[in-house]
């Protein structure tokens, strides 16, 4: 019978995707149909811009320096110096960028606001995204690059970001800001690796996601799809690839209904594989979804507000702190790439409930692994960082409830700030046009309280 619920959730996926894909697709259709409606391509300066670059633009000094972690990805750090200044290393979520903290600009950004401030920012780029697509001896072409999940970013990647920090500040600690899976990892690393919450003054949680249980965005069905997919394509051992997923959705559909009447169009399944799954074939969630989407989603402003809703559907509805000039700046940066594993990960969080390392759904694999047949749990005791948490009422990703499971188990909490907007959303803690009144003042005014020792 699990099958059978299964493979309805798969197929409600799917068509979920199918719908995502006909509200895309069907503006563009129409403005071909009525070109007196077609208001031309959209264009932004910053759309095509690097970070550093956005950085130069606004008129900032901007350095990037190259890391190599202890398993031999090459990461990019972008950083806005201030040197003798205390040391704040941002780090962006899941399928993000450097970019996220200074695509709204100076008196907006989280990255310039601090940079005004006095403090010497630091924004880091997780192995997989768009800077971070090197390696010492694997190419992005070998399954192997793809086989990393998001306990592996908070092991190796935050703690070599943080060691780089630190070295070149010669700053004994450094402040740390997270959104979203920004925030995961370091949960990971300071449960994991506890001698680094020697190294954090404090760490800042924008949306914090550790717990999902409460999940409300559509991206739970993919809960439905994690064991299936990793049963369909072998296990995450040595990076094995998730090839043909769509096709593979359809057969298993096949095979269990024995029809394939009620099935989804197979062209329209084909065409959100190539568009939505483009590059799958190698574990990962490529970059190169990004330059169709935004060339779909800026051909017109009708084009543009649907793109606009469908990331309310995914992230929680608040128009009003959208600045909708900015769409196609979003878009051009967003998404930046990661790895399946990596949202299996966490769809494995969504199912489980619990805030635990990846399962391999193979009692040997965990064995050998983890000496135990199923993950473990991290263990939020070892994180002794003070840590304040930001959280809103309206994010469909980090739940209220959730949040609040998680502040329970932390050992330091300084501060829990419920955002003072019951319509502020999952993006809105880098995006929103009100985030420095409404989170970064609290976030800096705990930074200056916060007694450091003269160095």
């Amino acid at each position: 019978m699990w099958e059978n619920d299964q493979v309805k959730y798969v197929r409600v996926s799917v068509q979920l995707l199918l719908v995502g894909a006909v509200l895309l697709v069907a503006p563009s259709i129409a403005g071909d149909a009525k070109c007196e409606d077609n208001d031309g391509p959209i264009t932004h300066p910053l759309m095509d811009l690097s970070t550093d670059e956005i950085i130069n633009y606004f008129g900032y000094p901007a350095e990037t320096h190259y890391i190599t972690t202890v398993d031999g990805y090459i990461l990019t750090m972008h950083r806005i110096p201030n040197p003798g200044g205390v040391p704040v290393y941002l780090q962006h979520g899941f399928m993000d960028s450097s970019a996220t903290w200074v695509l709204t600009g100076p008196g907006k950004a989280l990255a310039f606001i601090l940079a005004d401030e006095g403090y010497d920012v630091w924004m880091g780029n997780f192995r997989g995204n768009r800077y971070s697509r090197n390696h010492v001896c694997k190419s992005v072409e070998d399954n192997e690059f793809w086989d990393f999940c998001w306990d592996d970013m908070g092991k190796k990647d935050v703690t070599a970001m943080i060691d780089h920090v630190l070295d070149v500040t010669c700053w004994p600690k450094l402040f740390h800001v997270g959104h979203s899976m920004g925030t995961t990892t370091f949960y990971v690393m300071a449960s994991c690796v506890p001698e680094y919450n020697q190294k954090v003054f404090a760490h800042f949680s924008l949306a914090p996601v550790a717990f999902m249980k409460h999940c409300k965005s559509p991206i739970r069905y993919f809960t439905y799809w994690e064991p299936f997919l990793q049963r369909e394509t072998g296990t995450w051992e040595n990076g094995a690839k998730p090839s043909d997923l769509i096709e593979q959705i359809e057969k298993n559909i096949i095979d269990h209904r024995g029809k394939e009447d009620d099935l989804p169009d197979v062209k329209a399944l084909k065409t959100i594989g190539k568009i939505a799954l483009h590059g799958m074939q190698h574990g990962e969630l490529t970059v190169e979804i990004d330059e169709p989407l935004k060339e779909l989603c800026i051909a017109n402003s009708t084009n543009e507000n649907i793109c606009k809703n469908f990331m309310f559907i995914i992230f929680g509805y608040d128009e009003k702190q959208m600045d909708e000039s900015l769409i196609p700046v979003f878009l051009g940066h967003t998404p930046a790439g990661s790895s399946v594993k990596v949202m299996n990960h966490y769809a494995q969080e969504i199912d489980s409930g619990h805030f635990r390392q990846f399962d391999y759904h193979s009692p040997k694999q965990n064995l050998r692994h983890y000496n135990s047949v199923t993950p473990p749990k991290y263990d939020l005791n070892q994180i002794t960082v003070p840590i304040s948490l930001h959280y809103s009422s309206n994010d469909a990703l980090a739940a209220v409830l959730d949040v609040q499971r998680l502040a329970k188990g932390l050992p330091n909490l300084i501060n829990m700030q419920l955002v003072d907007d019951p319509m502020w959303n999952h993006i809105d803690f880098t995006w929103g046009i009100e985030a420095p009144k409404l989170v970064y003042e609290n976030v800096i005014s705990i930074m200056k309280n916060i007694t450091m020792p003269p160095y």
